[in-house]
């Protein structure tokens, strides 16, 4: 009998326009949930609207009036199986040590970082690239991070990381392997 798969519901809220779509569907699409034939479709058409940065979004967003006004005016709802996991190793002495791509954003030591769904806070101790120290990742870059005191049951679930800034921004730091 093979391994029972993890069912993950995701439910995203947030102020209009604020990239709820975009955030989602980029996500939809990193995760093997849609082609990347279709993304750039969606590319080309929102380019020649001069909304080039809807592709994502489009995903989710189905109706023409979505389309041309950039607002999601009806909610989606997709189910998808996805064969990527994340990488989460406990190594002793060290801690727990997810890995993956910073898509968007800076991940640093020190930074205070929030696991969704499962909602864990915890502060980054250090980040690895090829098992060299960095002070600092930047998007694309393929990292190791340390946090202790974090479950490794916790991290497996975990889809986006949002590190906490001290100057009152948010930034987002998707890890998709």
């Amino acid at each position: 009998m093979g391994k029972e798969k993890i069912h993950i519901n995701i439910v995203v809220i947030r102020h209009v326009d604020l990239g709820k779509s975009t955030t989602t569907g980029h996500l939809i699409y990193k995760c093997g949930g849609i082609d990347k034939r279709i993304i750039e479709n969606f590319e080309k058409e929102a380019a020649k609207m001069g909304k080039g940065s809807f592709k994502y979004a489009w995903v989710l967003d189905k109706l023409k009036a979505e389309h041309e006004c950039g607002i999601t005016i009806d909610i989606s709802l997709w189910k998808f199986e996805i064969s990527k996991y994340y990488d989460v190793y406990k190594i002793g002495g060290i801690g727990t040590v997810p890995v993956g791509q910073v898509e968007t954003g800076v991940l640093k030591p020190g930074m205070v970082v929030t696991f969704a769904p499962v909602n864990v806070t915890t502060e980054v101790k250090s980040v690895e690239m090829h098992h060299e120290a960095l002070s600092e990742a930047l998007s694309g870059d393929n990292v190791g991070f340390n946090v202790k005191n974090t479950s490794k049951i916790f991290i497996v679930a975990m889809l986006l990381v949002t590190a906490k800034m001290t100057h009152q921004w948010k930034q987002q730091v998707s890890l998709l392997s």
